[in-house]
């Protein structure tokens, strides 16, 4: 089941928690999504902090760049991007309401107004890109720091809906709470169940080797939470 509401689709998500198979479950969960991006792969996952890869994939395909990064990937949570935007990602944040890697899908249409408010606030965005015709915010930084100025995380993402114009989608890795957030925007993500396995994705191709079933369809704004409390050896 694919939506289709005449936007494009600037990339895929996938968010999984996996308790044996974690680097072949977020590896081969992102590369199933490769048709919706070709600019930027990347991925996050916790083990005793937060784990950040990201690569330019606009000359080779995401298993390519990413094949040496396999056997690094440990513990139980991770999160992972496909984007057709020149922008960084994942993006780690120590906020507040905690330490957190970001991933985003989608178009913020008053991006450059965001940047310019966060900024007159003393926020410093260093994910920015200058170009020719000025800067280009990193839509993903800026999400990140609305959320981040919330009272927690759901009610910062909440707070951040509030403020952006256009479409995002999310999936967020809490390193304290050991948690991934996921909101699914314009295009819908889909929960995905096996065992005690979740994951959350853009598309159901993401699940073809999981032999699951799907829990829910998601084409609105909504946050929801995974946690895992078990120990990172169990």
């Amino acid at each position: 089941m694919l939506l289709r509401v005449g936007v494009k689709e600037l990339g895929g998500l996938f968010g999984v928690v996996s308790k044996n198979n974690l680097a072949r479950d977020l590896f081969f969960g992102i590369d199933y999504h490769s048709h919706l991006g070709t600019e930027v792969g990347g991925l996050a996952f916790l083990y005793d902090d937060i784990e950040v890869v990201s690569h330019d994939i606009s000359n080779s395909q995401f298993k390519s760049e990413f094949q040496e990064d396999y056997g690094k990937i440990k513990g139980r949570l991770g999160i992972s991007v496909i984007s057709d935007l020149e922008e960084e990602q994942p993006v780690k944040f120590e906020s507040k309401i905690g330490t957190f890697a970001l991933c985003t899908s989608g178009l913020i249409r008053n991006a450059r107004e965001l940047y310019s408010e966060l900024i007159e606030t003393g926020t410093t965005l260093r994910k920015s890109r200058v170009k020719a015709g000025g800067t280009v915010p990193n839509q993903t930084e800026i999400v990140g720091e609305l959320v981040s100025r919330g009272k927690n995380m759901i009610n910062g993402i909440e707070e951040m809906y509030e403020k952006v114009e256009g479409s995002i989608s999310l999936v967020l890795l809490s390193k304290d709470e050991r948690t991934i957030y996921a909101s699914g925007d314009t295009f819908p993500l889909i929960v995905g169940k096996r065992g005690e396995d979740w994951a959350v994705a853009s598309e159901t191709s993401a699940f073809r080797t999981w032999g699951t079933r799907f829990s829910s369809f998601w084409s609105t704004a909504r946050s929801y939470r995974w946690a895992n409390r078990a120990s990172r050896q169990g």
